[in-house]
C-alpha cells in the first residue's frame, strides 16, 4: 500500500504544531527546553514540506540542511524562514545537551535569547 504523502506531511505538520504549543508553554520558566522544542516545531514543519513534496526527507537536524533540499527541489523559500531557522539552528545543541554550553549557564543564556 502506497502512503500518501500529503496526509503524512500534514501529520508531522500537526506534530510540528504541537511543538510550538509547548515551547509557549515553556517560555516563562524552562527557557532551554522552549527553544528545543521551537527548534524541533522549524523542523518537522521543514520536514512536512519535504515530504509533501517528494515523499522523503533527510535525516538531520539542521533546518539549512533541509531548507536547501527544498530548494533544490524548486520550491521557494523566504529569506524570512531562513534566517529564523539560522536563529533556531544556533540553540539547538545548547537546549538539547545541558553541557553543550558549560552546563548550568544554559538557562541563563537561553532566557536572555528568548527575551
Amino acid at each position: 500500500m502506497q502512503r500518501d504523502r500529503i496526509e503524512a506531511a500534514r501529520l508531522w505538520l500537526s506534530n510540528a504544531g504541537t511543538d510550538v504549543d509547548v515551547a509557549e508553554l515553556l517560555r516563562a520558566g524552562f527557557a532551554a527546553r522552549s527553544c528545543f522544542h521551537a527548534q524541533q516545531a522549524s523542523e518537522m514543519a521543514l520536514k512536512a514540506a519535504l515530504i509533501a513534496v517528494s515523499d522523503d526527507h533527510p535525516r538531520t537536524h539542521v533546518g539549512e540542511h533541509l531548507i536547501r533540499e527544498l530548494v533544490g527541489l524548486g520550491e521557494a523559500v523566504s529569506k524570512e524562514v531562513m534566517d529564523a531557522a539560522d536563529r533556531l539552528d544556533m540553540h539547538y545543541m545548547g537546549s538539547r545537551y545541558p553541557d553543550a554550553l558549560g552546563g548550568a549557564v544554559v538557562e541563563i543564556q537561553f532566557a536572555k535569547a528568548v527575551v
